[in-house]
């Protein structure tokens, strides 16, 4: 395979991850002014005692160095946010694990609490993953109050969810932020639900649906993987996995794509994987215009596809990246082998232009389950999240409400 072939693979590859976040109140507008809270959204007992005693008044999200003692999921600081009606919204930091598996990091992210009294066992747990809003750190939504998909989450919360919604690791805080690497994403995902339950105590449950957009996704997809082996303690009961992007290895036959969207979305696909793996070295791959361009994605000022200068992708590179073989192995090692999750796609006709790959990938893991669900509906990569919500929030309130068998896999 060619360089410019794989070129387009990469650059399709982060599309869908980056669309999401350009307009993160997906059903349209910046959110309206919210009312005080009222009597009815006082937290319960032992909310109320945590939220006091982790309450933090500086800047949110200075992590400590060193990190205070925790486990994956402890809550290390929490911040009342406004919120619409009917919910309480925290901005959170709390304990994760890095990429390999053993480096303590600290995770900021929001939780989205509903008011009134928990149901028996407890609120189920939505771990949310929401689409990519730029490199630099000033770009994470828990920063952003009118951009982080609060009309959609506020929905998850009116039908019963308690939505604990990640930056994912080193976005935000001082850490490379890891935006393409799925054993990052599931683990700022797992421990996102885990501080949920220690905010919350005993109104939380122990049942936990994972569901994201675009870059989230890729990384709800990625759960699959690596979740099974880091949920400890967690009843995961279904994925809800919205335009992400499919299949990685299949994506290396896609046509070329040689404009400068490509070279940004390259770049940050490279950014990601030489931060979090060690063995890769962009200097392998990239060509010295492309070794250039690497640093412009660190000062993207939170656009979704900055400026390089309209430079032609296959210029940024010296070999395809699948004729390296470390490069190849990390690529395959995100494509998901099994389904040990219910799972539903959903795709949209006018979305990131790869309903057909992930039609595919549902088709290879019903081969080994039949708990696999694939849709395409009407609308963009962006309104989806709105035009599928009758089908896939019932299909995630029937996961942590009923252990009746999804009908899937017959798309």
């Amino acid at each position: 395979m060619g360089s410019t072939r794989h070129a387009a693979f990469v650059a399709v590859l982060l599309f869908a991850s980056s669309c999401a976040s350009s307009s993160s109140s997906p059903s349209g507008g910046s959110a309206a002014p919210q009312p005080e809270a009222s009597p009815s959204l006082v937290p319960g007992t032992h909310e109320a005692a945590r939220a006091a005693e982790l309450r933090w008044s500086g800047y949110f999200w200075d992590v400590p160095d060193p990190l205070p003692p925790g486990e994956p999921g402890d809550l290390i600081r929490v911040g009342l946010r406004d919120g619409g009606s009917g919910v309480r919204v925290y901005r959170t930091m709390y304990h994760s694990t890095s990429v390999d598996g053993a480096t303590p990091v600290a995770v900021t992210g929001t939780l989205w609490v509903p008011g009134g009294a928990a149901p028996a066992g407890g609120f189920p747990i939505m771990a949310w993953g929401p689409g990519f809003s730029g490199v630099g750190d000033d770009c994470a939504l828990s920063r952003h109050p009118d951009r982080d998909y609060q009309s959609l989450l506020t929905r998850f919360v009116a039908d019963g969810f308690v939505v604990a919604s990640t930056d994912y690791e080193g976005h935000g805080t001082r850490y490379p932020y890891l935006d393409a690497i799925g054993e990052s994403g599931t683990h700022a995902l797992i421990d996102g639900a885990r501080a949920a339950q220690d905010l919350l105590g005993p109104a939380a449950s122990n049942r936990v649906v994972i569901a994201g957009h675009s870059l989230g996704g890729d990384m709800a997809s990625a759960s699959q993987i690596f979740a099974p082996d880091y949920a400890d303690g967690l009843d995961i009961r279904g994925v809800v996995s919205m335009e992400p992007v499919g299949d990685y290895e299949r994506l290396a036959a896609g046509a070329p794509n040689p404009d400068s969207v490509g070279v940004f979305l390259l770049m940050r696909v490279l950014r990601a994987m030489t931060a979090a793996y060690p063995e890769l070295r962009a200097e392998d791959v990239l060509s010295p215009r492309g070794l250039e361009l690497l640093h412009t994605v660190h000062e993207d000022g939170c656009q979704p596809f900055p400026d390089l200068d309209g430079v032609p992708q296959p210029d940024a590179q010296k070999v395809d990246l699948m004729s390296v073989h470390a490069w190849a192995a990390r690529f395959r090692s995100q494509t998901v082998p099994q389904a040990p999750y219910p799972v539903f796609y959903v795709m949209a006709e006018d979305g990131n232009g790869l309903a057909d790959n992930v039609r595919l990938t549902a088709e290879r893991l019903c081969e080994t389950a039949d708990h696999v669900l694939f849709k395409v509906y009407p609308g963009d990569h962006d309104n989806v999240v709105n035009v599928a919500y009758g089908d896939y929030v019932p299909w995630l309130v029937d996961r942590v409400t009923t252990d009746t068998p999804v009908d899937g896999c017959a798309f």
